[in-house]
């Protein structure tokens, strides 16, 4: 999974109904009144090259601790989804805060060659392999600026892994890198290809913005 950051696993997993927050913030924590997932960095392994994040299950005294593990469960689902290998620990409470915790490990594989990261709405795509956009005129269109954009995204989905979920058109597309970011919005799909490949399927989607916005700097 390219460009790693906590704040897409977020994103991913409350997109996915798993209330979820960066863990250590610089703020007073919100009071647990239903089961979250707090997320850190727990290691970084340059040797393996990969990443290991965790996901602290933690779930009201009153529940019990069969919530904090059932919800620990759905984010083992979910992240391996986002292309993580997981494992959960034992049940605990924790006293002095009066709250369940499950702890949940997942490693994810750095790789450097893709310097970006793309997202439909706040569903990030983490097989995302290729990227690309064009312009074009043609007999009703004559300005380069009113036409549309044709965008095209490539997935690649390693055996057993399940597909990137849908997400309700129209959508945003937006495209995360260092220098900024680029955000297509009002985005349908018109065409999708599926390749069946050694390391897994391929999956090449097409569609079309009305309109394209650049912002710039880290976000």
């Amino acid at each position: 999974m390219g460009n790693l950051r906590l704040d897409n696993l977020v994103s991913f997993l409350n997109a996915n109904g798993v209330r979820s927050e960066e863990a250590y913030p610089g703020k007073a924590i919100t009071r647990i009144v239903s089961p979250v997932a707090a997320l850190s960095v727990d290691c970084v392994n340059q040797e393996n090259r990969t990443i290991t994040v965790l996901a602290e299950i933690l779930s009201p005294q009153d529940e019990g601790g069969y919530p904090c593990q059932e919800k620990a469960m759905d984010v083992c689902n979910i992240l391996s989804q986002a292309g993580g290998i997981c494992r959960t620990g034992s049940c605990q409470f924790l006293n002095k805060a009066g709250v369940f915790r499950v702890p949940v490990w997942a490693v994810f594989h750095m790789d450097d060659t893709l310097p970006y990261t793309l997202r439909t709405g706040t569903l990030l795509l983490p097989y995302a392999c290729g990227f690309s956009a064009y312009q074009e005129t043609d007999k009703t269109i004559t300005s380069i600026h009113d036409a549309p954009w044709v965008f095209t995204v490539e997935e690649l989905f390693p055996w057993g892994v399940m597909d990137t979920m849908e997400v309700q058109e129209p959508f945003e597309l937006i495209l995360h890198r260092s220098a900024g970011n680029e955000e297509y919005t009002g985005c349908v799909w018109t065409k999708r290809k599926r390749i069946a490949e050694k390391d897994g399927i391929r999956q090449i989607r097409e569609g079309i913005s009305n309109k394209r916005f650049l912002t710039s700097g880290d976000e």
